[in-house]
């Protein structure tokens, strides 16, 4: 399973070359987070020295300015998501509408190294017994 870090750079694994059908493609990638729903649509370039034996990208994860036509992306939540990453001609389309085809569908973890805090201090502290 392949792991984003929020706040950091990340890099990607994938085979994608044996499926791929154009000469030069344009790689998009849509995370679609498992409870919200919601999707992320990006394109990020291939950074791979072998890209005939894999591919290697930079995904970016900030909670600052995104550029979503060079991985830099923000993942709102924490948790897993669906990705399918697409091929096409565009450097610049953002819809899976106007893609070549679907290359891999898979899972993707986000984590985050912020602490959770959970919390709840409007309760009672007395304690109270009964039966003795």
């Amino acid at each position: 399973m392949q792991i984003i870090n929020k706040g950091q750079n990340n890099f990607l694994i994938f085979t994608l070359s044996e499926k791929v059908t154009l000469a030069n493609p344009y790689y998009l990638f849509s995370f679609k987070h498992q409870v919200l729903m919601n999707p992320v649509n990006f394109i990020a370039s291939d950074v791979s020295g072998f890209p005939t034996r894999f591919n290697k990208f930079l995904i970016t994860e900030t909670t600052g300015t995104v550029n979503l036509t060079s991985g830099v992306v923000s993942l709102p939540e924490t948790g897993f998501y669906e990705y399918t990453i697409y091929e096409q001609t565009s450097s610049s389309n953002l819809n899976v509408n106007n893609t070549t085809s679907i290359l891999e569908i898979g899972m993707i973890k986000v984590n985050s190294d912020l602490p959770i805090y959970r919390e709840y201090d409007n309760q009672s502290k007395t304690i109270i017994t009964y039966g003795e």
